[in-house]
């Protein structure tokens, strides 16, 4: 695509019209932005944009002179990259996703989890971690096979997913941990939602699970934040063994 310096249309390929169907001759002298999204232009920059088909365009926008001031056009240049986007997010959905329970995974939690506390400083927002796991879970294994296992891991972790706010990203960890991020949330209200999360997984499976919840200090990054959480939680639940002997 061609314009002027005043962003009206001088020419086009006809391939142009895969990508914007209401390209048409009619409108050659006319203001591009009257028919086309400014947004999805950003000069000296190649931007990648998801067009309302579905259809992925890398889109680079070049000026035809030195300089903004001496531009007397430009050239917009668009090429199809759908198939290349797709597996590119594609790999990232596998890079990021539990294979068995369909969530995050580790990996995905510390990404996620960094991100999450970058943004409960920068709003003096409470950032709150809730992990959990199934009670006597090994024995569960022993008894029934691991094929048992995972189906009841699978279970849990769609009961999780349904029952758990909006906004809680769940993950997990390794085996039947499971650690939830719950943004917005002080320690209280992250140890209501574990409690109602007992409950339903009470209400609707054999199982019982143990939960800890922590709130993030300012201070700590996700790597010391998550290890707090697992090593506490530990501890709470070697002495509530204890505590049943």
């Amino acid at each position: 695509i061609v314009t002027d310096a005043e962003f009206r249309l001088i020419d086009y390929n006809p391939k142009a019209k895969v990508f914007f169907p209401d390209l048409s001759t009619e409108q050659i002298g006319k203001i591009i932005y009257n028919f086309i999204d400014p947004t999805l232009f950003v000069y000296d920059k190649t931007n990648v944009v998801k067009l309302g088909n579905g259809k992925r365009v890398q889109v680079q926008c070049s000026l035809i002179g030195r300089s903004i001031t001496m531009a007397i056009g430009s050239v917009i240049m668009l090429s199809d990259v759908t198939e290349k986007e797709l597996l590119f997010e594609e790999m990232e959905r596998v890079a990021n996703t539990d294979v068995l329970t369909g969530c995050y995974n580790r990996y995905a939690l510390h990404n996620q989890l960094k991100q999450q506390i970058i943004e409960s400083r920068l709003n003096s927002k409470p950032l709150s971690l809730l992990t959990l796991d199934v009670q006597k879970f090994r024995k569960l294994n022993e008894l029934h096979g691991y094929t048992i296992g995972d189906m009841r891991l699978k279970q849990l972790s769609h009961i999780l997913g349904y029952h758990l706010p909006i906004n809680a990203l769940l993950s997990r960890y390794i085996g039947d941990i499971f650690v939830v991020i719950l943004p917005s949330y002080h320690l209280e209200s992250a140890s209501q939602v574990a409690e109602q999360l007992v409950d339903k997984v009470k209400q609707l499976t054999t199982l019982s699970i143990n939960t800890y919840c922590i709130q993030h200090l300012s201070e700590e990054s996700d790597r010391q934040l998550i290890d707090r959480l697992l090593n506490e939680a530990m501890l709470v639940k070697k002495v509530r063994s204890d505590m049943e002997v």
